[in-house]
């Protein structure tokens, strides 16, 4: 075992490989000393120092394949990247030559290896987590969402005079009765005072709430269903900005709709919805564009409703805003009667504005950029739903 192996064991992760899995991923680094062509610039683009060090570790990698042995996430990243490319390249790596070699066929191959690729970024993303925050910290957070459970507060208390700190009020909570929420809920507000921690308004105490749970499901210390269920019913109906959390509501609602069902593949993707969740600094702004009479091209939900978003508040280019603005209008003058009069003359003219609709979208997005998200919420363009013209109104327009 080599010293950089024996050095990060503290951050080694044990994954419960089938037998297919183990094979696969041995074969993998096992075939750059067979048909690949492995050169020094593709190691370190692998991540090892130069194609003499792969093969160096290669070996003990694969020994601790066959021992079953937990490995470092940075490992694990390795091995998979070497299978990935010797699967796939005929230039570099086995490619056509695979299954000759390995006796792997490529439909199996990549079966096995689209659920390695589903199951490791959990691992890669492991150890970017903030420092945790301390317990009473924690329960301000919740105190501020409305979901402190005041039964729970004297042990906290008790808890944190245990770990160090101290307070008047923190003291007599520790020997409240656990039955006496109130007065326990009280003197938790005093606590908070006297030990100058800050109390946060309701829509921050939740983000910082949901990223905390996201990071402990990606780091293993809660269950994704769990997570995801806390998220969903807590948070996701609760902040301004809830766009980002609509993906909880639905695989929770999915868990819900089949309790029978084999729920592996939801955790996973729970798992990676939380991954890049947590890449972005802030929950990004949600915003719709739809084409109807009356009210703005755009939209956002807020906790009041569907609000109207004012283009010039969005900072976007002019051609941009008079493109969007254009095409609103026209909808307006087009169906702002219909069905009593307007409409579509054809099929194909509803096609070409949902059409022109989504490359606005695009556009938004593209100008906007990674702090938004831009729904189409598409017109209909097909039968039955099209709105089309009723024909006394094309004999009157011709």
């Amino acid at each position: 075992m080599n010293a950089s192996h024996e050095s990060t064991t503290s951050a080694s992760v044990h994954l419960d490989l089938s037998d297919d899995e183990r094979e696969l991923l041995r074969d993998g680094l096992l075939e750059w000393g067979g048909s690949a062509h492995l050169t020094d610039p593709m190691a370190v683009a692998m991540g090892f120092a130069s194609s003499a060090d792969f093969f160096s570790t290669a070996k003990k990698l694969r020994l601790l394949l066959e021992e079953k042995a937990a490995l470092p996430p940075a490992e694990w990243r390795r091995i998979l990247l070497a299978t990935e490319i010797v699967f796939v390249s005929d230039v570099v790596g086995a490619g056509y030559e695979w299954e000759t070699v390995t006796g792997m066929d490529d439909e199996s191959t990549l079966r096995v290896l689209r659920g390695l690729q589903k199951r490791l970024p959990m691992l890669f993303a492991r150890g970017r987590t903030t420092p945790a925050p301390d317990p009473l910290e924690e329960a301000a957070w919740h105190r501020a969402a409305g979901d402190l459970r005041g039964e729970d507060l004297p042990e906290l208390a008790t808890d944190a005079l245990v770990r160090g700190l101290d307070s008047p009020a923190l003291r007599i909570l520790a020997g409240q009765n656990p039955s006496d929420t109130d007065v326990s809920r009280e003197l938790f507000a005093e606590v908070l005072t006297e030990l100058s921690i800050p109390v946060l308004g309701t829509d921050e105490a939740l983000w910082r709430l949901v990223r905390l749970t996201a990071e402990q499901i990606v780091n293993g210390q809660k269950a994704p269903n769990e997570g995801a269920r806390w998220i969903a019913l807590h948070a996701a109906l609760e902040v301004a900005e809830e766009g980002d959390l609509r993906v909880f509501r639905e695989l929770v609602y999915e868990i819900d709709d089949f309790p029978d069902a084999d729920t592996s593949w939801i955790e996973r993707e729970i798992v990676s919805v939380c991954i890049e969740m947590l890449d972005r600094p802030v929950p990004r702004r949600w915003i719709q564009l739809r084409a109807a009479s009356g009210r703005t091209p755009l939209t956002r939900q807020s906790l009041q409703g569907q609000v109207d978003v004012p283009i010039v508040e969005l900072g976007i280019e002019a051609q941009l805003a008079d493109d969007v603005s254009s095409w609103a209008q026209f909808y307006d003058v087009t169906l702002g009667q219909w069905p009593d009069s307007g409409g579509f003359t054809s099929t194909k003219q509803a096609e070409k504005f949902v059409e022109r609709g989504r490359l606005l979208a695009t556009r938004l997005q593209d100008g906007l950029g990674p702090t938004h998200h831009v729904e189409y919420a598409q017109e209909p363009s097909d039968l039955p739903g099209v709105k089309l013209a009723h024909r006394r109104w094309l004999r009157r327009r011709s």
